[in-house]
C-alpha cells in the first residue's frame, strides 16, 4: 500500500480555499505561534503574570528552550541538526501542542 504524504504549505494567515483543491498538511511559523502566547500574557492582569505555571508562561519557556537549541545547532550539518531535533526539540514541540 502506498503512503500518503500530504504537501505542506505554510501560510501567515489561514486560507480554507487551499483544502478546497488540495489535501495539504498546514504548518505554522513559530514566530507567529510565539507572539500568541505572548499576546496572550500581556493581556492578562500583571499580578496574575507572576503565576509560573499558567499556559503562556510555560509556552515561552518551551519556546526560548527551543529558539536556544536551534542558536546551539546552527553550525552542525543538517543530519546533525535533524537528529538533535528530534532527540531534542521534538517532545518540546509535541508538549506545545497540548497546550
Amino acid at each position: 500500500m502506498r503512503q500518503f504524504n500530504p504537501i505542506r504549505i505554510m501560510l501567515s494567515q489561514f486560507n480554507w480555499y487551499v483544502f478546497w483543491y488540495v489535501t495539504c498538511l498546514l504548518v505554522a511559523c513559530m514566530a507567529h505561534a510565539r507572539r500568541k502566547f505572548d499576546e496572550a500574557l500581556k493581556a492578562i492582569p500583571k499580578a496574575s503574570r507572576e503565576n509560573k505555571f499558567g499556559m503562556a508562561p510555560i509556552a515561552l519557556l518551551k519556546f526560548r528552550v527551543i529558539y536556544a537549541l536551534e542558536k546551539q545547532m546552527k553550525d552542525l550539518t543538517t543530519k546533525q541538526r535533524y537528529c538533535l531535533r528530534q532527540e531534542q526539540s521534538k517532545p518540546l514541540m509535541e508538549d506545545l501542542t497540548h497546550i
